[in-house]
Parts: C-alpha cells; structure tokens; sequence
C-alpha cells in the first residue's frame, strides 16, 4: 500500500507529498487494525486505488479527487464501530 502511495504521489507530479502521505497512512493503519479485517476490504481498497490511478494517468483531477474521497469515506464506518467497540481508548471531549 505504500508502493502503491509513493507511485501515486510520483505520477501525479507530486512525490514531495508522500511524507505526509505516510505519516497520516501509518495513524489510518492502526484504526484499521482496530476496526476491521484487511483481508475482508481488501478487493474494494484495491479496486479504490485502481481507479484513482486512472483517473491521474487520465489527465483527470475532478475523478481522481471524486475517487479519493470515496476511498476515504470508507473509513467513516470503521471509525464508528471503532469509538463503539473501544470507547475507553479515547477521551471524552466535554
């Protein structure tokens, strides 16, 4: 997944960006490690990346951007089940 970042980053003329990429890649990684099986998104992470890719090797940002919020979208559900099922890792806000 990190390949896939640091090529995306590359293509999109933008390879100054994967240190921030992977900063914030490696915070996502351990709310998925608490909120979800990878095997089980796997196909649909894969088939996100896919079609970011092509819309950049396309020449076209409004899909590219379209598809990459859609993939991060995906982390909406994880995080509910996440601060349901692990509410004592974090603080309340009051």
């Amino acid at each position: 997944d990190y390949a896939f970042h640091r090529a995306l980053c590359t293509i999109a003329g933008a390879a100054f960006a994967f240190e921030v990429i992977a900063a914030e890649k490696a915070k996502v990684d351990r709310l998925c490690l608490l909120g979800l099986a990878k095997q089980d998104r796997m196909p649909q992470l894969l088939a996100d990346h896919e079609a970011i890719a092509t819309a950049i090797l396309q020449g076209d940002p409004e899909t590219a951007v379209a598809n990459g919020m859609q993939h991060l979208k995906r982390l909406d559900s994880t995080l509910e089940k996440i601060t349901k099922d692990n509410a004592s890792y974090f603080e309340n806000e009051k």
